[in-house]
């Protein structure tokens, strides 16, 4: 979970530069996690914690396509842009 919080406070921050990294590693770690609990649930408890990683996490993977798709729709935009006018 905490590896969630980071990567969406960065992606805010930063506009997806560390959160691209640390979003798929919160969501693997939480679903991992909540898998391991599933095995032995007498052994675990905070699966909300577990869960809340792997939904912070896959929260940074959307938000990171579309940061991702956004610049490169700029990036697209820019060059393509005609400048004959000037």
């Amino acid at each position: 979970m905490v590896v969630g919080i980071v990567g969406l406070v960065s992606i805010v921050i930063c506009y997806g530069a560390l959160g691209i990294v640390l979003g798929p590693i919160s969501f693997f770690m939480g679903r991992s996690a909540e898998k391991e609990m599933a095995l032995a649930p007498d052994a675990w408890s905070n699966r909300g914690m577990a869960r809340a990683g792997w939904i912070m996490g896959l929260i940074q993977i959307i938000l990171a396509i579309v940061v991702i798709l956004a610049f490169g729709a700029i990036l697209i935009w820019a060059t393509s842009a005609d400048d004959s006018n000037f």
